[in-house]
């Protein structure tokens, strides 16, 4: 990506990228106090927020999100629905599976190992934005076991790793 892809106005960025990864990355340096979660966000105003993808020589469209890491985990603003790898992975006394919804909704979370005995199943009504479910490791059985989060509209699985 060249200087050529982007323009900078006041209080605005816009670019345009052509790249094969679904990913690149941003590095800001602040001149106040504060959340960048709270200052950065995608919009209309200049560009359309949108991205595309070549599949099977078809072009289509893509929603795009803003990921925020920090040392105590991942927020994800702006994006659609996600399920995000547990941590730690391995899971050894606890893990954290984590997600976004774009909307407030009934999700249900199922816990299955590698023969597809359902070990948890925990249905819940769960907010808009980020959520976080911690399990225990009584709670689950040691090797490689499969998370899936369903929602009306949504679906994702993910495999993780429990030790003993």
């Amino acid at each position: 990506m060249g200087r050529e892809n982007f323009a900078t106005f006041a209080d605005a960025i816009t670019c345009s990228v052509n790249a094969e990864a679904s990913e690149f990355a941003f590095r800001f340096r602040a001149t106040r106090s504060g959340q960048l979660s709270q200052m950065i966000s995608l919009g209309n105003s200049i560009t359309r927020t949108e991205g595309y993808a070549l599949t099977n020589n078809e072009l289509t469209k893509k929603d795009l999100a803003i990921r925020f890491n920090s040392p105590t985990g991942t927020t994800i603003s702006g994006a659609g629905f996600e399920l995000l790898q547990n941590a730690p992975n391995p899971a050894k006394g606890f893990t954290n599976i984590s997600f976004y919804l774009p909307a407030s909704t009934e999700a249900t979370l199922t816990i299955s190992n590698s023969e597809g005995k359902v070990i948890k199943l925990m249905k819940s009504e769960f907010a808009k934005g980020f959520n976080t479910v911690t399990l225990q490791r009584a709670e689950l059985e040691a090797g490689l076991l499969f998370y899936q989060l369903d929602t009306p509209t949504n679906s994702a699985t993910k495999k993780m790793i429990v030790v003993e």
